[in-house]
């Protein structure tokens, strides 16, 4: 923003935020890190980029609760815009069980990628009589994601293992993601060993991949499962929704805006290894509902979340800020600023256009430039 201000003084700012940085403002309040010296100067900077911002954009209902206590940006200024997802690359295709069985031979056994404390790729692998459980029609559990803290990778093989007990057949469970040598806690595959072998015998590492091979891995699985309890937003919810899958996820934060309990998924409380396991014995168990689910989730991902259905309303709020008048973004089939507790569970509420909640009236200056106000944010996991 402020190389922005510089070059471009008369002009006005749209500001994008990404969550994490609503996470570390959160952090600093209650102490920051010792590590972290200048912690509060980088707060203060970010409280000015975004008070230099004409719109901010956030992705979620949550987000706009937060932001004006965290960055002190007034309600009118900010703009609900959740991200989106490419409808070529992800999208529904027709059962092909001899293609997924190739697919997890390759990713498990021929060319694995999973890895255990030496953070070497392919550290981890199977052996074909392992693979038993993908050969029958039970349906395949996947996660997607980093193996940090708040992903929750050990309560979630847990809560699988305890689930599995109940399942009326064995439903792998594959942990793709984990970028090489990088994780916080307990390593999975620790995890995995310190049960009995009986119970975790179906968790497979399949290790990281590349985002264009993410769309294999969801065509070839049954429900994505996660149970990261601060997902800003959950980017991986709407791209497994938009390839047919129910999504099981925490009552918090993104996901609880982009799930609709009983409707496109499950919802659980934060940390609640009980409930998550009877959520995974009734994603199993229950092949109507799950089906059911999977084609709703299809539905309300390319009606809310696919890129040609929210860039007419990005377009609206900059072309609104050039003008310096209120976007006429028509809001009224949007589901508003909602948290959990409130949020309605019907799908009566879906958004068929544009899912922007647009409040508020921009300064009246000349064309505008966009900049990210996550610029300059040290690493953070």
């Amino acid at each position: 923003n402020e190389a922005a201000a510089r070059a471009f003084p008369d002009r006005p700012v749209v500001g994008h935020l990404h969550g994490t940085e609503l996470l570390m403002l959160e952090a600093i309040a209650e102490g920051p890190p010792s590590r972290w010296m200048h912690a509060r100067d980088w707060a203060e900077r970010m409280r000015r980029w975004a008070g230099a911002c004409d719109r901010l954009l956030v992705l979620s209902p949550d987000a706009l609760r937060r932001v004006p206590e965290l960055l002190g940006v007034a309600p009118e200024r900010l703009v609900w815009a959740p991200n989106g997802f490419d409808p070529e690359l992800f999208d529904r295709r027709s059962a092909d069980p001899a293609a997924d069985r190739r697919l997890w031979r390759r990713w498990l056994v021929d060319s694995p990628q999973g890895w255990d404390r030496s953070g070497v790729p392919g550290s981890v692998a199977y052996r074909p009589e392992q693979l038993e459980p993908f050969e029958s029609d039970a349906p395949v559990l996947l996660y997607v994601g980093r193996f940090t803290e708040v992903k929750r990778i050990p309560l979630l093989i847990r809560a699988y293992a305890v689930a599995a007990e109940r399942f009326d057949r064995r439903a792998p469970l594959v942990v793709l993601g984990g970028y090489p040598g990088e994780w916080e806690g307990a390593h999975p595959l620790e995890v995995v060993r310190e049960l009995a072998p009986e119970r975790a015998r179906d968790v497979f590492l399949a290790g990281w991949r590349g985002h264009d091979e993410l769309p294999l891995a969801l065509h070839a699985s049954d429900v994505l499962v996660l149970a990261s309890v601060h997902e800003q937003f959950g980017q991986v919810i709407v791209e497994a929704m938009a390839c047919g899958l129910p999504v099981i996820a925490v009552d918090a934060y993104g996901p609880a805006t982009i799930v609709d309990p009983g409707e496109t998924g499950w919802l659980v409380e934060p940390d609640d290894e009980a409930k998550l396991a009877e959520a995974l014995v009734e994603a199993v168990n229950d092949r109507e509902r799950r089906v059911t689910m999977g084609a709703a989730a299809y539905r309300a991902s390319r009606s809310r979340y696919a890129w040609p259905a929210l860039a007419e309303g990005l377009a609206e709020v900059y072309e609104a800020v050039v003008r310096g008048s209120a976007p006429t973004i028509n809001t009224s089939s949007v589901r508003g600023p909602c948290t959990p507790s409130t949020r309605s569970s019907s799908m009566s509420d879906v958004a068929e256009g544009p899912e922007m909640k647009v409040t508020g009236r921009p300064a009246e200056r000349t064309p505008s430039t966009s900049t990210d106000t996550a610029s300059g944010i040290p690493p953070t996991t």
